[in-house]
């Protein structure tokens, strides 16, 4: 059975990052996404309190299912975690970040927050950050890494157990 890759992001389901991780992830195992219907930077932990949360199923270029939801980017990762999968993922990606996620941004990344909770269901994962807030900023070398961090992680080659979680900066 393929590897069951989650993809989630805090710049929206339309963001460019995230199509880019999506080619990362692309034939390295069954990619589904679960993203803000919006851009959510900022968002960190938090999570939909008042309201009923709605994915709707998109096309998505790359993913064997793709989900916009109405919600933060820790509530995508719960949400296809827990209801939307029929299995649970053996890694949760996020990103990739239009902007870096070290230092003190790291308290406030919705990216990185993604991959928090990710870590806290038990699932090893990654977020991934271009360090560059370019409008026209290019996303080929961060795709790239990304990829070969993914095959090597997926191979067992770089072990993760299921509560660890990485955050790099490209």
């Amino acid at each position: 059975m393929k590897p069951l890759i989650l993809i989630s992001n805090d710049d929206g389901i339309k963001a460019k990052g995230l199509k880019e991780l999506c080619r990362a992830a692309e034939g390295l195992g069954e990619v589904v996404i679960a993203a803000p219907d919006r851009e959510k930077s900022g968002a960190a932990g938090s999570i939909t309190i008042w309201r009923n949360l709605k994915a709707v199923k998109k096309g998505f270029p790359g993913a064997a299912a793709a989900y916009s939801v109405n919600g933060t980017p820790v509530d995508c990762v719960k949400l296809a975690a827990l209801k939307l999968l029929e299995r649970r993922p053996d890694i949760v990606l996020s990103g990739i970040n239009h902007g870096p996620n070290y230092g003190k941004f790291i308290l406030y990344s919705g990216t990185v927050g993604a991959a928090v909770e990710a870590a806290l269901l038990g699932i090893p994962s990654m977020a991934f950050s271009l360090s560059s807030f370019s409008p026209d900023a290019d996303f080929t070398a961060a795709k790239e890494y990304a990829a070969k961090l993914i095959r090597l992680v997926l191979e067992g080659k770089i072990r993760m157990n299921s509560r660890t979680m990485l955050n790099i900066n490209i």
